[in-house]
C-alpha cells in the first residue's frame, strides 16, 4: 500500500467520508432527535451526542403522529438515479446525513433502535465475530456463520451480546413496528422491538391499512417505524443502477406516498413522516472481487476467518506473534493478489485496529474492551468498486453486484425526508 491509499489521505482526498462530520448529521443523531421529539430523556444520557441533534430536533418538529420510515439501501447516489426530483419522496427531501461505519443494515438498525454508535454497541458487521466464545455470527438471524446453527440453541440471545438497549420505552408515544412479512421473530428483533406497543409483519400490500389502523386506534401520540427492505435486496442482486433496483425504489415510493395519505385520513391530528436509509450501496462487478478461499496463503496468518463485510473486512491475526509484525507480511500477500484487478492494488487501505478507533470511526466515544476486542487486529477497506469476500470450505459466498460496508460516498450519503 503507497501512502496515497492510506485512511488520511482517502478522507481527506474525499474518497472516503468520515461518519462524524461537523457539517453534516449523522443518522445516530437523527434517532436521538427524533427520541427527543417523542419525550424520551433517557437519550440524554447517551455518550457522544454531537449539537446536530437540537438542529435535527427543531427540523422534525412534534407532530401528533410520527411515521419514521427506513428504506434499506436507499442512499443518495440511488435515489438521485432513480427517483424523479419532483416525486413523492425527493419532494420533501430536507438535507443529506452520513452513516454510521460500517455502512451496514446490521450495524445501523442497531444503532438506530438504541441511538447508540457502533462503538458501544458492538456489533461490527453482518458477521460479528465473538473472541470470548469463538463465535462468528450474523445477528439479524441470528445464526452461526458456518454451521448455519440457531445461537438460541446454545443458551444465546441478542440483549446479552449487544451493549445496548431500544430506545422505545422510553418514549412519550405510544410506538409500534411495522416490519416486512418476511422478517418474523427471533431474537434479535425482540431486542429492536424491546419497549415497543406493538412488534409485527406484515405484507407490504397491506401496509397503508394497518398504519391507518393503529393511528385511528391510538389514544394519543404515536410513533410508528416502518422497515422497507426492497432496494437493497434488489441492488445487491442485480446492482444499485439497474432497471430491477429502480423499480423497487419506485414502488417503495408509492407504498410512502399510500401510508402518508392512509394514516393522514385517519388521524385526528397532525401527521409527519420522515423517511431515511441505513446507509448506500456501490456497484462490484464479480471482476472486481477479490476471493480469499479457505486454503489462500493468507490464511496462515488468520486465527479465524476475517469476519465484517465485503467491503469492510476484519482481520484476526495469529497470536504467535504481535500483529505488528504481521501486517506488512499480510499486506505483501494481498497486494500480490489484488494487482492481478486492474487498479486494485490502490484501491484498498489496511487499518491497525487501533489506528481505526482513534480515527473515531466508529463514533465520539470510547469503546469498552470488550468491544475494542470485537474488532480483531486490522480492517481491510475497500476504496473504488473493490470488494473483498472469504469464501467457506464449502465454496459459499455472497458474490453480490452491489454491496456497502464501506466509507465510499456512495455508501455513506443518505437522505433525510420530511412530509
Amino acid at each position: 500500500m503507497n501512502e496515497a491509499s492510506g485512511l488520511s489521505s482517502l478522507l481527506a482526498s474525499g474518497q472516503f467520508l468520515h461518519p462524524v462530520d461537523s457539517s453534516v448529521p449523522n443518522s445516530v443523531d437523527l434517532v436521538r432527535a427524533i427520541a427527543r421529539a417523542s419525550g424520551s430523556t433517557t437519550v440524554d444520557h447517551l455518550s457522544g451526542t454531537t449539537h446536530h441533534v437540537q438542529t435535527l430536533s427543531e427540523q422534525i418538529g412534534s407532530a401528533d403522529h410520527i411515521l419514521f420510515v427506513l428504506i434499506d439501501g436507499l442512499g443518495m447516489s440511488i435515489m438521485e438515479h432513480h427517483l424523479e426530483v419532483d416525486g413523492f419522496l425527493r419532494s420533501g427531501f430536507r438535507r443529506e446525513l452520513r452513516a454510521v461505519f460500517p455502512s451496514t443494515t446490521t450495524v445501523a438498525l442497531t444503532s438506530l433502535a438504541s441511538g447508540t454508535w457502533p462503538g458501544t454497541h458492538g456489533l461490527t458487521g453482518w458477521w460479528t465475530h465473538f473472541p470470548d466464545t469463538s463465535v462468528t455470527m450474523a445477528l439479524l438471524p441470528f445464526r452461526e456463520r458456518f454451521t448455519h446453527r440457531d445461537m438460541r440453541e446454545g443458551g444465546a440471545e441478542a440483549a446479552g451480546l449487544i451493549h445496548a438497549q431500544a430506545l422505545w420505552g422510553g418514549s412519550g408515544r405510544d410506538v409500534h413496528i411495522v416490519l416486512p412479512r418476511s422478517i418474523r421473530g427471533g431474537s434479535y428483533n425482540e431486542w429492536f422491538n424491546a419497549g415497543a406497543v406493538s412488534g409485527e409483519s406484515v405484507r407490504t400490500k397491506k401496509l397503508a391499512k394497518r398504519v391507518r389502523q393503529l393511528v385511528r386506534a391510538s389514544r394519543g401520540p404515536t410513533l410508528t417505524y416502518i422497515y422497507l427492505p426492497q432496494v437493497d435486496s434488489n441492488s445487491h442482486r442485480c446492482g444499485p443502477y439497474s432497471d430491477e433496483t429502480g423499480e423497487a425504489a419506485r414502488e417503495v415510493e408509492r407504498t410512502c406516498g399510500q401510508v402518508l395519505k392512509q394514516a393522514r385520513a385517519a388521524s385526528r391530528g397532525s401527521v409527519s413522516m420522515i423517511v431515511t436509509a441505513d446507509h448506500g450501496q456501490i456497484a462490484t462487478p464479480p471482476e472486481r472481487e477479490l476471493l480469499i478461499r479457505h486454503d489462500d496463503p493468507v490464511t496462515r496468518y488468520f486465527r479465524v476467518p476475517p469476519s465484517g463485510d465485503a467491503r469492510a473486512c476484519q482481520l484476526w491475526l495469529n497470536t504467535d506473534r504481535p500483529a505488528s509484525e504481521q501486517l506488512p507480511e499480510v499486506e505483501e500477500l494481498l497486494r500480490r493478489r489484488l494487482s492481478a484487478i486492474p487498479g486494485g492494488d490502490s484501491q484498498y487501505t489496511l487499518v491497525g485496529t487501533d489506528e481505526l478507533i482513534q480515527t473515531g470511526l466508529l463514533g465520539p466515544v470510547d469503546p469498552s474492551a470488550v468491544v475494542r476486542a470485537r474488532w480483531g487486529d486490522a480492517v481491510l477497506l475497500s476504496a473504488g468498486d473493490l470488494a473483498v469476500e472469504f469464501v467457506a470450505e464449502d465454496g459459499s459466498f455472497h458474490g453480490f453486484q452491489g454491496n456497502h460496508s464501506g466509507l465510499s460516498p456512495e455508501e455513506m450519503r443518505v437522505p433525510l425526508i420530511i412530509l
